[in-house]
């Protein structure tokens, strides 16, 4: 699963520094979705395999299916639990449904805060 981490190093705020088109250009040179076998980590893109999300701390993560990927996130304050109504549907009409908790939700861990930075 390729992760985009947009929040490393950014502080955005309505006011004095909002979020623009340009604060996602960044994703659109990593991303490349005709060429997503030739994509490179960076400091925000990364690319997890199964085992290695298993192996992150109090990770919350629940896989099913096989066909094409489906990725369920959560809004605030909700976890990853509150789509394994929807997980079983999707697997059985033929999707790879994964959900798992954003970082700093549930017991994930949490990046530091700008002013301790």
């Amino acid at each position: 699963m390729w992760v985009y981490d947009l929040r490393t190093n950014q502080n955005f705020t309505f006011r004095t520094n909002p979020l623009t088109r340009a604060h996602l250009d960044d994703f659109g040179a990593c991303y490349h979705p005709e060429t997503r076998y030739q994509r490179q980590e960076s400091e925000r893109f990364r690319s997890l395999g199964y085992d290695e999300l298993l192996k992150r701390d109090k990770v919350g993560l629940d896989l099913g299916g096989t066909g094409s990927l489906v990725v369920l996130l959560h809004g605030f304050p909700e976890l990853w639990h509150s789509w394994r109504h929807q997980l079983p549907a999707l697997a059985d009409a033929d999707h790879h449904a994964v959900a798992l908790d954003l970082r700093g939700y549930g017991e994930t861990d949490a990046p530091k805060a700008i002013e301790d930075r």
